[in-house]
């Protein structure tokens, strides 16, 4: 079976042994963890506003927020 390179967004190189191109796609975007890929930059969007944040928060991938005190 041969082999294919993919390279995901925010630099992800895998090889990935598949039956195709479409095939080793698929694979790798099932497979590849969080973990596996490089993030080197990053870009900064502005401030929140108070009335959009719980939109922000339904749809943000990962949150750090401080806690409340006691």
């Amino acid at each position: 079976m041969p082999h294919f390179s993919i390279r995901l967004t925010a630099f992800c190189d895998c090889v990935i042994e598949a039956d195709s191109e479409d095939e080793a796609m698929d694979i790798a975007l099932a497979d590849a963890g969080s973990g596996d890929y490089t993030f080197d930059t990053g870009e900064y969007l502005g401030q929140i506003p108070n009335a959009d944040l719980s939109s922000y928060l339904n749809c943000c991938d990962f949150k750090s927020l401080a806690k409340k005190p006691c």
